[in-house]
């Protein structure tokens, strides 16, 4: 607050600051003559301060010297008196009573209340698990594993390096009896939705030989999906993969499988094989700083018709789009792709209102058909020439209810440097023309030259 409106609040991160601090709101209406709500919304890279749902500061707190801010809080609640946040002690915060005594000030708080927003549980459709207390989430039979005719011989009870697992061996049948890889294909009993995954997680073991490792994911209609997996094929310890998959509906079959192998030697071993999804990560950092900026933006403009000032209807159409985009924040469950859409149009609603922000343009007049405009530069005989055309100038002309100037072209011939109709000003242009970017003129012409040119 200050000391004469009670219109400001203070918000402090602790963490290195100097005086005065940076992160004032201050407000239109007293905040001492009602209650309001103080609100400080905390997630892993912001912190904002709110009073009745309005942003007025923002703290990252993504840096490693932020640590701090991830870790648990208290709360607390003070009534400051004296020093930087206290403000100064006088007859001004504490008015004497009749005895000449200081007036106790009171901090009314009418309710505390903190939420947690809730995080679903990931999805995730586990396929193989090291844990033999995890069951799988296929409907496992002997009709429903299968190798894809490639005679490869699966074991789905083995261990290895310590983890439990299924363990494929490469067919010892020759590869133009169809031995091209080593498969495990579950071919059926895969059951649900899939549109909410967009991950496939494995863990492998391999003994090596292979051209390639892949994942095939064969859907009930449409074109199957083939993920390539970054195994690299000299490391026979367990290599945990991770890739993205997308577009998945109704799953027909999945299958994993090594290409090519040493027939009837080569091994792969895996575990921990599972989709997972659910959860996307929405990040409203950029919003709120957007909103953050436009506000402080339509707050600080005035609306009028003077320099620096913008129309009423511009004000209106940019308070309407901060109200827009502050709706998709305060939506719990937007999505990223709502949360991008309301960002891309507060930054064009941002731009347009800058933009109609009234800017008085220094001009510089050479010539106006406003006989009351006196020209900018300093007209006499010496300073207007036409550069030895002989050009017959006229600064008295009318043309077509327009005051202007009337250029005639000479009577001698090209030979003697008639070579066009000039008018030059060759002297009297006076000032730093550095910050001029657009020349306008209004011309007419008989349309008997072969081009019009300014120099």
């Amino acid at each position: 607050w200050d000391e004469d409106n009670n219109i400001k609040t203070d918000s402090i991160a602790y963490n290195g600051f100097d005086y005065p601090y940076p992160n004032i709101g201050e407000f239109s209406v007293p905040l001492h003559a009602d209650f309001h709500v103080y609100e400080i919304e905390w997630d892993k890279e912001m912190i904002a301060w709110k009073v009745d749902g309005v942003t007025f500061y923002l703290e990252s707190i993504t840096d490693s010297n932020k640590s701090e801010f991830h870790k648990d809080f208290f709360i607390i609640f003070n009534l400051a008196v004296g020093g930087n946040l206290g403000g100064t002690v006088d007859v001004n915060t504490f008015p004497l009573d009749n005895n000449n005594n200081p007036t106790p000030q009171n901090l009314y708080v009418d309710w505390v209340r903190v939420y947690q927003k809730e995080i679903p549980a990931d999805l995730e459709f586990v396929v193989i698990s090291s844990n033999t207390e995890v069951e799988s989430d296929v409907v496992i039979s002997d009709s429903t594993v299968g190798e894809w005719s490639t005679g490869t011989q699966i074991i789905p009870d083995a261990t290895y390096e310590g983890k439990n697992c299924w363990e494929l061996t490469s067919s010892t049948k020759s590869a133009d009896d169809g031995n091209w890889g080593t498969v495990l294909a579950f071919q059926d009993g895969i059951n649900g939705d899939f549109s909410n995954y967009s991950e496939l997680k494995v863990s492998i073991a391999t003994t090596g030989k292979y051209i390639a490792y892949k994942v095939s994911i064969v859907p009930q209609s449409g074109s199957n999906i083939d993920v390539v997996l970054p195994v690299n094929d000299e490391i026979t310890s367990w290599q945990d993969i991770s890739v993205n998959i997308s577009g998945l509906t109704a799953i027909k079959q999945i299958a994993i499988f090594g290409e090519g192998g040493d027939i009837g030697v080569s091994k792969i071993y895996i575990t921990d094989f599972k989709l997972v999804g659910g959860n996307e990560t929405v990040s409203k950092t950029a919003l709120i700083e957007a909103i953050s900026t436009a506000n402080t933006l339509l707050n600080t403009t005035v609306v009028g018709n003077a320099d620096g000032q913008v129309s009423e209807a511009d004000a209106t159409t940019f308070a309407n789009a901060i109200t827009a985009a502050q709706a998709v924040n305060n939506k719990d469950d937007a999505t990223q792709d709502e949360i991008n859409a309301a960002l891309s149009a507060l930054t064009t609603a941002t731009k347009s209102f800058q933009a109609a922000i009234i800017v008085e343009e220094e001009v510089f007049i050479i010539i106006s058909s406003d006989l009351n405009i006196q020209s900018d530069v300093d007209i006499t005989d010496s300073t207007v020439g036409e550069w030895s055309t002989g050009t017959d100038i006229n600064p008295e002309g009318d043309y077509e209810d327009k005051n202007c100037w009337v250029l005639t072209t000479g009577t001698k011939p090209p030979a003697e440097g008639n070579w066009g109709a000039v008018l030059a000003f060759q002297n009297g242009i006076n000032g730093d023309f550095s910050d001029y970017a657009t020349l306008n003129v209004t011309l007419a012409t008989s349309c008997d030259f072969n081009e019009y040119k300014v120099t």
